[in-house]
């Protein structure tokens, strides 16, 4: 691709289909490409890897993009060849040979983005190859992962400061949906950005209903806001088993309704993903691992059917909604209680040092590595099964365990990823040349595997849909002949059903040497004090009902905002009682202070209709009249009813 062949307009109409860019986006890639080390804050749906994959278009060489998730980084590398665009992933689930053929593709310049996880930048020879790769930029997703004070916090993301010794002259882009002021802060500070050029887009989603309803029935409520409110819609949930429950008791109720979370096997997942995608589900209940990736623009409905840990997860989520720039409504209920049982919960039981110790020890024994060992390929595992006999700790727990012991460099985890199915040969090619004469149903898969596989005694992998669409045979038939094959000790086949994965970098310690790392055991301490905090802003987010609703989520974020918004349960509340002008005038002066000659022309309204509504605006103490212009008075105060949702 000649170098700047292109302006970022006409890259983003040639390979998106897109008109024009959201602000701030134009700004941010012309920061990119002037060299700034730069930070994007953007909504959840704003277009985020817009603002590092057109650059990268554009710029000579390769992008480096830093991803925590293996799931998001194939996604996203999937849509990106789709679009013509050469892209890879590097992550622990390649073979040696792929990783090489990744490498060498770097090397000659045949890629233009390449996904990496935070892990990958503690190896030397990775980090050696890149300083001979042409790399122009490189950016951080999901950056907020890098701060402690994030929702998110990932410690292998504070590896990423090393790039700076390996690539000095590369400029960084950083860019995360959540990030408060402190968050930003320690983003900057982390990654050691230089003078970087810092944009926010404006926070608030004016097309979404935001609603909290206090509920002693969710589900009988959840129906009834469902057969209100048409379309697609999600449920989030925060176990598997409750994902279940709701999508059994919606399809009693003559709601079309499906389960979504990580314990389903691969297959399963993207078939129900897909039913949904395409309209032929309506309603999807899921645990959070239902969200990364997803661009559904025409989803109605996002519901809370249990608090979400923090306002950065909510709204991440009720972000999903809507993003076809159409009436939305992201709806959370709860149980009067709920909230502080939120907060104990957070509080109850910090993860200690000790902590990581016995939990990696009951990992090892489950997956039978003994000490001084390590296994030299990734471990399936069910995740479910090794909680359920974790009963001293909760999901949550475990999981932050497995993060800490990233850093340590004792284990990697993935999660809800399927790695693709893998075979070598046992054989030569002679001796399966002849079995194929002895079945000749066999023969069309092993000159398949002999000749485009190129199958050999190295692990290669293999999709058996691919094989089944070249050789116009059934999935299942080509699944049956290779379980034969296996069997009769020609091949070996992996079939990776497991969507939970461990890799180990290094051999299993004795406990009597588990590594010593006092700056982590003052992490887990702060970590804890975070989430407890958290946990608080959004307990008192929920409960609150005399301000409004966008407001302080906007303040959380640090955006000014206007007192009234006109699109949360707390404005539309307190506006029910007003008549359309009135409602009018308030949503006018909730953008600047007006004279009656500017409201009559905004609004283009009888005067005596405004007259009126001016003063029952005054007499009810909504607004106020200084220097002849009219302001509101803090905020909305009328009565209270109840709104759609």
């Amino acid at each position: 691709m000649a170098e700047r062949l292109y302006t970022p307009l006409e890259v983003l109409r040639k390979y998106w289909k897109y008109s024009s860019f959201r602000p701030p986006q134009d700004a941010v890639i012309d920061s990119v490409l002037k060299g700034n080390d730069t930070v994007a804050l953007l909504p959840t749906g704003g277009g985020k890897s817009i603002c590092y994959q057109v650059p990268a278009l554009l710029l000579p060489g390769l992008t480096l993009v830093i991803s925590p998730l293996v799931a998001l980084m194939r996604d996203q590398v999937a849509a990106l060849r789709r679009r013509h665009i050469p892209a890879a992933a590097l992550h622990a689930g390649l073979s040696e040979p792929e990783r090489e053929r990744v490498y060498d593709a770097c090397a000659d310049g045949r890629i233009k983005l390449l996904y990496v996880s935070p892990e990958r930048l503690r190896r030397q020879d990775f980090l050696s190859r890149l300083s001979y790769w042409r790399v122009s930029l490189t950016a951080v997703d999901e950056a907020h992962c890098i701060s402690q004070w994030g929702h998110d916090f990932r410690p292998a993301y504070r590896k990423i400061a090393r790039l700076r010794e390996t690539l000095p002259e590369v400029p960084l882009l950083a860019v995360t949906a959540t990030a408060t002021p402190e968050t930003r802060k320690d983003i900057i500070e982390r990654l050691g950005m230089q003078a970087p050029q810092v944009f926010q887009a404006d926070m608030e989603r004016k097309n979404i209903i935001l609603a909290v309803r206090p509920t002693a029935n969710k589900i009988s409520k959840a129906i009834e806001i469902l057969r209100k409110v048409s379309g697609s819609a999600i449920i989030y949930l925060r176990s598997r088993r409750r994902t279940e429950q709701w999508a059994a008791y919606l399809r009693k109720a003559g709601i079309e309704a499906d389960y979504y979370h990580a314990g389903l096997p691969h297959g399963q997942r993207h078939h129900k993903y897909r039913q949904w995608m395409k309209g032929a589900t309506r309603v999807m209940t899921a645990t959070t691992a239902f969200g990364m990736g997803i661009d559904k623009p025409d989803v109605r409905l996002v519901i809370h059917g249990q608090l979400p840990e923090s306002i950065e997860s909510y709204i991440q989520e009720a972000g999903r909604a809507g993003r076809d720039g159409k009436r939305a409504y992201a709806v959370t209920l709860f149980t009067p209680g709920e909230e502080e049982q939120l907060v104990q919960n957070a509080a109850r039981h910090p993860l200690t040092y000790e902590d990581l110790r016995i939990i990696y020890d009951r990992l090892m024994l489950r997956l039978g590595i003994p000490y001084g060992h390590q296994a030299d390929r990734p471990i399936s595992f069910d995740l479910g099964a090794f909680l359920r006999e974790l009963r001293d700790y909760t999901p949550q727990q475990v999981l932050d365990a497995f993060t800490f012991l990233e850093d340590l460099e004792l284990l990697s985890y993935q999660g809800n990823l399927s790695l693709p199915h893998r075979i070598r040969s046992r054989a030569t090619p002679q001796e399966l040349y002849d079995y194929a004469l002895r079945h000749p149903a066999y023969e069309p898969l092993i000159q398949l595997l002999l000749r485009a596989y190129a199958l050999r005694e190295t692990w290669i992998t293999i999709s058996i849909d691919k094989t089944a669409e070249a050789l116009r045979l059934r999935p299942l038939t080509i699944r049956r002949q290779l379980e034969t094959l296996h069997s009769s000790g020609l091949i070996e086949l992996e079939i990776n059903a497991h969507t939970d994965w461990i890799y180990m970098p290094a051999p299993r310690p004795h406990p009597d040497h588990f590594p010593v790392h006092p700056e982590i055991e003052t992490l887990l301490s702060t970590r804890e004090e975070v989430k407890r905090r958290k946990a608080q802003d959004l307990a008192a987010f929920i409960t609150q009902t005399d301000r409004c609703r966008t407001a302080v989520l906007l303040e959380y974020f640090g955006q000014e905002a206007a007192p009234y918004c006109g699109h949360c349960d707390v404005c539309l509340d307190a506006s029910g009682a007003l008549n359309p002008v009135q409602t009018a005038v308030l949503k006018a002066l909730a953008v600047r202070p007006l004279r009656w000659r500017e409201l009559s022309r905004q609004l283009q309204v009888p005067d005596r209709q405004l007259n009126e509504a001016l003063r029952a605006l005054l007499d009810n103490q909504q607004i106020v009249r200084k220097s002849e212009r009219y302001f509101l008075a803090g905020g909305p105060a009328g009565k209270r009813t109840s709104s759609n949702a």
